[in-house]
Parts: C-alpha cells; structure tokens; sequence
C-alpha cells in the first residue's frame, strides 16, 4: 500500500475488515487517498464486543470516506456501532465465480458444509434430524467440514436413532463441494451471525434449496419463493418441520434452480466490481449516498 500511494498508482486506499484495517487508514490518512473498509463479521463482532474496539471502530469507521458490509445486518450493526446513519453504510455481498452447476440425477439426502464450530449448530442439526427419525421420516445427512467440535458430533451421530444415516467427509477442497451440493436434495445452516454465508449462494447456484436459521446474513440470500425455508435460532423442531417440507416439496428444487440463476447473476465478480467502482467513485468525490 505504502509503494502504491508514493508512487501515485493507488487513487483510494480499499481495507478489507476494520482490524487491521487501521493500518491502512493511516496510510491512507499520510498519502491523503480517500479509505474504504469493508465489514466482513468477525470485525463487527469485535467492535460491539471488546471493552475499547467499540471506540476504535467508531473512530476509523468515521474518518472513512465509504463504509461497505457484506450483508443488511452487518451494515445496521456496524451502524449502531458507530454511530453512523445505516443509510450511509451500503451493503455489497463479496463476488462468487461460480456458474450454475448441473444437478446431479437423483438427488438425496441433506448436506452440511462449514466448518465445525459452536457457531455453525450442528450439534442442533444432528437433534433435528433425530426428531424426524422419532416421526417416522428418517433422513441421509452428509457433513463437508471439519472442526474442533467433530469428535462430539461424531460421537452423538453413533447413537442408535441416527447410526448409519450421518457421514463425515472431512475438510474437502472448496472446488469439490459443488459436486455436495447438486448431489444433496437441501442444505441445512442453522449457524447464527453468519456475515452473509456465502455457502447459501454456492446451494442455490448447485440447484440445492436451503433451510438455515434466521440470522446473520443467511436472510439476504433466501429471499425468492421456494428458495428455501428460513426458522427461528436454536429451534430444533423448527428446523426438523423445515427440512420435511422442503424435501417432500419439488416446487423448492424449481424454486432454487430460479434463484441460483439469479444469484449468479447478482455475485459475479463483474457485477460486484462495478459495485465497489461506485463506491470509489462517491469515495473520490466526497459524495454520500
């Protein structure tokens, strides 16, 4: 950054995430070049949480020319946080380069793909899925990802009422999970204060609907009819009804493959850049939105 601005090539300083974005708004701030920072979730996470970040974050996020977040609640988050009007933060979803994917014949079961954390809620999945074998509606789950929660999962997926229908695959490539997810009938997300769950967008894309908790940024990307279903956090029987009604339905596997083309669309990094141009450009020109 420091070569790029001395040299008279970089016309506005763009950081991804607040921390350590502050190293980039003071060179900004020494070469006179307008900052943009970007808000991904942890960093947020962090101002509202940390005793102090909360007055950094306020100071650098006031002091940028543009601030931009990955998903709608990030950006009234980020709002509260620092004490900046909501309208002025404009949301703008990272770019995804994938093009829709062929489903596979067949399709069956469900997927999860994340990584195994408290945060994403498999352990919720698991019980879930245990409710609808107790219902007499007994399902095949795929889990991509791995973790420091996996041995609990596994041991919990060892248990009679879900021994043999719960697979582990591990971490996988990310170039490899596509193929998980035109093979599965849903993918299931019940993580909480995901920044946007770019995951969401890689289903809908591979003609997977999506069932995934109310939260975080998981509403910005289910939002066409027979997308999905969106439930309440940690509700497990919400998210068991969830699941049954999407994958007795076809009308959510007509409904994905819609909003997969649309969401390619909306992500690609063509798009996306034309997006963040005009966020330099009001950057450039001390403009608010």
């Amino acid at each position: 950054v420091e070569e790029e601005c001395a040299g008279g090539r970089a016309d506005v300083v763009h950081a991804h995430w607040w921390v350590p974005g502050g190293v980039a708004a003071a060179l900004a701030r020494r070469w006179g070049r307008p900052l943009v920072v970007t808000l991904h979730g942890t960093d947020v996470a962090l101002a509202r949480s940390v005793p102090g970040a909360r007055y950094l974050f306020r100071a650098l996020a006031r002091n940028a020319a543009r601030v931009t977040a990955v998903s709608s609640v990030l950006a009234r988050q980020a709002a509260e946080a620092s004490g900046l009007p909501q309208e002025s933060i404009a949301v703008s979803p990272m770019p995804l380069s994938l093009q829709p994917h062929r489903p596979a014949l067949g399709r069956s079961g469900m997927v999860f793909v994340g990584r195994l954390t408290r945060q994403k809620r498999v352990g919720l999945l698991l019980d879930a899925l245990s409710l609808l074998a107790a219902r007499g509606f007994p399902m095949d789950l795929t889990i991509v990802g791995d973790g420091p929660e996996r041995a609990a999962l596994e041991g919990r997926a060892s248990l009679p009422d879900l021994s043999g229908r719960v697979r582990f695959t591990g971490a996988v490539p990310p170039e490899d999970v596509p193929e998980h997810l035109s093979r599965a009938r849903l993918l299931v997300l019940p993580s909480v204060d995901e920044g946007l769950g770019l995951v969401v967008a890689e289903a809908l894309i591979a003609g997977a609907p999506v069932v995934g908790a109310r939260s975080g940024g998981i509403p910005d990307l289910v939002t066409a009819p027979y997308a999905g279903l969106l439930v309440p956090p940690d509700d497990a029987a919400a998210l068991a009804d969830a699941m049954a009604e999407v994958v007795s339905d076809d009308r959510y596997l007509d409904g994905a493959k819609r909003a997969g083309i649309a969401l390619a669309e909306r992500l690609a990094p063509a798009t996306v850049a034309a997006q963040f141009e005009g966020v330099y450009a009001q950057a450039l020109r001390g403009a608010t939105p």
